[in-house]
């Protein structure tokens, strides 16, 4: 009975921390990005590492990430996970919008941190109509406060741990045009070579 009681005390902060909402999952995005009022509601991303250009892009998808596509994904295909899907609202989409963002580090490439960012590109694909691709580029200081955080952590050989937050927006040269964006995840980043 000792033992029993003794087993339960060890046990009870475990369940009680993986009972609690936001604590079941290791990995995780949330958020939105917005397009002319048309908004999608961010529910999964992932990161890839580009080894030839070395360059970072993290992406964000109004779905949950199965483990079919996190393994497409890990090879270098994940826009194309996003092409397979369904729409999140049929109402304003026939198709499944998503975004991302891609970023540069100080050459050479020693830390991935924010401090050494040089440049980055949001993405926001179909946003407002099937195949149109919005690109908002920041460069030096401005890609740099676009993060609320921003670390990199090792974490196996095949995958490090990117934990981000970023808002902002943006109004189109023209000024017909308005984007937003408020992202915060906790995402695996796989390296293509």
């Amino acid at each position: 009975m000792r033992k029993a009681i003794i087993v339960c005390l060890l046990l009870f902060p475990y369940i009680m921390l993986t009972s609690l909402p936001g604590q079941t999952k290791t990995y995780y995005a949330r958020g939105h990005i917005t397009e002319n009022g048309k908004t999608i509601h961010i529910k999964d991303s992932i990161g890839i590492w580009n080894s030839k250009n070395n360059r970072l892009k993290i992406y964000f998808f109004p779905f949950e990430l199965t483990e079919k596509d996190i393994k497409m994904a890990s090879k270098g295909s994940p826009a194309s996970i996003a092409f397979k899907k369904p729409s999140p609202d049929k109402s304003k989409w026939q198709w499944c919008p998503y975004g991302a963002i891609s970023i540069k580090f100080k050459k050479p490439i020693v830390d991935k941190k924010l401090e050494t960012i040089t440049w980055i590109n949001y993405i926001l694909y179909g946003l407002t109509k099937k195949n149109h691709t919005m690109n908002i580029n920041r460069s030096g200081k401005k890609a740099r406060d676009s993060f609320g955080s921003f670390a990199i952590r090792s974490q196996t050989r095949n995958y490090d741990i990117l934990e981000m937050s970023t808002k902002g927006e943006h109004v189109s040269f023209s000024g017909d045009s308005k984007y937003s964006w408020n992202l915060k995840g906790r995402t695996k980043i796989f390296v293509i070579k």
